[in-house]
């Protein structure tokens, strides 16, 4: 199975990292982030990713540097599949970017759990599931006294 590579718009620290919690259930996965569309259009011949994901609610979307992304996907030999989150789903937002060629349209506020079936749905992969409580969170840690050993007592009779 080859590597997937997703190339991730978005200049907010919070989405990216609730992003790249679900991306890295997938094997293999790798995320590459654009702060802007533009910097995505620039990006996405050279990372050839298997989905572009958007984040609509972040920054100032142009639809003129959206467009551009949109056609510089589709002259890649494997186009990618377009996604788009928003904080809500507004109907005119919808339809545009459809009309635009986008594949997914996905309010984060109305369906915030479907993000990892929707991506594993585009991907063709399921993701892994969660780790346990035990595989995700080993515990606390318990630190020793460190104990002097004799080749401590060696150390410092040889710097001395």
């Amino acid at each position: 199975m080859r590597d997937l590579t997703i190339l991730a718009v978005s200049d907010d620290a919070a989405w990216l990292s609730l992003f790249w919690s679900v991306v890295r259930g997938f094997t293999g996965a790798r995320l590459v982030i654009a702060r802007s569309l533009e910097e995505a259009g620039e990006l996405v011949d050279c990372t050839l990713p298997d989905m572009i994901a958007i984040d609509w609610s972040s920054g100032d979307r142009r639809w003129e540097e959206m467009d551009q992304l949109l056609w510089s996907n589709s002259i890649l030999p494997r186009q990618a599949t377009v996604l788009v989150t928003d904080e809500a789903y507004r109907d005119d937002t919808a339809l545009e970017l459809f009309r635009a060629g986008v594949d997914e349209y996905l309010s984060l506020l109305d369906h915030p759990r479907d993000l990892p079936r929707i991506l594993g749905q585009w991907l063709g992969r399921p993701v892994a599931p969660a780790p346990t409580r035990a595989a995700a969170d080993p515990g606390p840690v318990i630190r020793l006294p460190r104990v002097p050993s004799a080749i401590d007592e060696v150390a410092v009779a040889t710097s001395a």
